[in-house]
């Protein structure tokens, strides 16, 4: 069988990384000046460049932040299915859960003393409306990663790392590392789990339980 050339997607800048949405019909690529841009695969068009952004595990929807707005599209149609009033989501970053219907963010804010501190909070991907409670800390708790099955979720950044139950949007043990910031974290294949990176260091921990 003859392959089917797929022409070069080209931008105006450094395209910086690129990688495929779950359904494998778009691709989400980064430019060198922060720019995101959303193609699709059949035509080689891309969406206007938006800020930050991330694919639905179902590459259903994606997440684009607006005028310091979370703003949940259709992947397909383009249009909006809701806006997240999140704090300062320029700042940070946001995630799905398995199925899509959850939505985590996690923003930087500054307290009444000048601090920077984080702010991790569970949204309803549909409506958009909170179904938790914010979870503010001090340090760069900056960055999210998921489990394959959805039942998992970890906010780290410093050398802590915070655990999640995505489904009830609520804090299930932190975990501090002693030998330096964590790099990266990362879950195995069911969830049950996940090793952490940093330093001269990476130690395996039990999703369950933080031990």
């Amino acid at each position: 069988n003859q392959r089917q050339e797929i022409p070069p997607l080209k931008v105006n800048s450094k395209v910086m990384r690129a990688t495929f949405s779950p359904d494998g019909r778009r691709i989400l690529s980064v430019d060198w000046n922060g720019s995101v841009r959303i193609w699709e695969l059949d035509s080689a068009a891309s969406l206007p460049p938006v800020t930050p952004s991330r694919f639905s595990p179902d590459g259903e929807r994606f997440v684009v932040v607006t005028n310091q707005v979370l703003e949940v599209k259709d992947a397909v149609t383009r249009t909006s299915i809701c806006s997240i009033a999140a704090a300062n989501p320029a700042g940070s970053d946001s995630l799905f859960n398995q199925d899509g219907t959850l939505l985590l963010s996690v923003g930087k804010l500054t307290n009444q003393v000048g601090q920077t501190v984080w702010e991790a909070q569970f949204w309803n991907a549909v409506s958009g409306r909170s179904i938790s409670n914010p979870f503010r800390y001090d340090g760069a708790l900056a960055r999210a990663t998921l489990s394959g099955p959805g039942n998992r979720l970890a906010t780290f950044g410093g050398n802590r790392v915070l655990v999640w139950d995505p489904a009830k949007g609520r804090e299930l043990f932190s975990i501090t590392v002693t030998n330096g910031s964590v790099g990266s974290v990362r879950f195995d294949a069911k969830g049950r789990r996940f090793v952490t990176a940093g330093g001269n260091t990476a130690r395996i921990w039990d999703a369950e339980t933080g031990k």
